[in-house]
């Protein structure tokens, strides 16, 4: 496996905030349209959180979140 690339964990944050509530599977579809390799998804979603990214799985589908702690772009 490649190792992490400083650019694609940007993309992948990128990817999620520009599509607020994307399932798993959106997300990879996502992440394929922007030439990254799918079956990377789970591994750079890791790698965005540990650089203190503020992504988080909300049971189905994963947002990032704003300075209040709230879920961008999802109305609720």
């Amino acid at each position: 496996m490649p190792s992490i690339d400083t650019d694609d964990v940007e993309a992948i944050v990128r990817l999620v905030s520009e599509h607020p509530g994307s399932t798993a599977t959106e997300l990879t579809e996502h992440v394929a349209d922007a030439g990254i390799d799918p079956r990377r998804t789970n591994r750079l979603l890791q790698a965005a959180v540990r650089r203190d990214a503020l992504i988080e799985s909300r049971s189905t589908y994963w947002v990032v979140r704003d300075a209040e702690n709230e879920p961008e772009g999802i109305d609720g």
